[in-house]
Parts: structure tokens; C-alpha cells; sequence
């Protein structure tokens, strides 16, 4: 039995994927990658332009937020039932 996740994506990731939200399935204790790689076979196109090609991690000026928190390439988290996660792209210094 696996876990429930909701993934919104907003910006590039947004207009990129179809739909913009998407329920995944992924196993009890998975994490960052495991959560990169469901998006990458749910929505193929983000592979390149939001999500490095050939890897389970996203391109610099993305982020995750898990119920709240931000996390970045690099920070993992493990992910429960129920969690809500928003994938976006960072705001850059102006």
C-alpha cells in the first residue's frame, strides 16, 4: 500500500504540466527523488525545463513546499498520506 500525495504547480511547472494538480501514488518513505521521478512519468515535459534531465532532481530555481515549508535540490524530506506539496519557481532578486 502506498501513500496519497497532491502536487499543484504553479509558474513554468504549471503551464508545462497538464494538469496543473495531480494526485500521485508513491511508496510508504519516499522522498524528493522518488516524488521527482512520479512527476517526470506523469507529466514528461517538465524533464529538461523544470526537472533535470536524466535525473530525479529539480533545475536551480525551483522549489518544493511540503505543507508549508520550503525545501530545495539538495534538502530532502520524507513525504506522508495526505501531504500537500507545491512545486514553483523561485522569485529572483530584482
Amino acid at each position: 500500500m502506498g501513500i496519497l500525495c497532491n502536487v499543484a504547480m504553479y509558474g513554468l511547472p504549471g503551464q508545462t504540466a497538464k494538469p496543473r494538480t495531480v494526485e500521485l501514488t508513491l511508496a510508504e518513505g519516499a522522498g524528493m527523488g522518488d516524488l521527482v521521478e512520479q512527476l517526470k512519468r506523469n507529466s514528461p515535459g517538465l524533464e529538461g525545463s523544470v526537472i533535470r534531465a536524466g535525473e530525479d532532481r529539480l533545475m536551480d530555481g525551483y522549489a518544493f513546499i511540503k505543507n508549508g515549508r520550503s525545501y530545495f535540490d539538495g534538502d530532502d524530506f520524507r513525504l506522508h498520506d495526505g501531504d500537500h506539496v507545491v512545486l514553483l519557481v523561485l522569485p529572483t532578486g530584482g
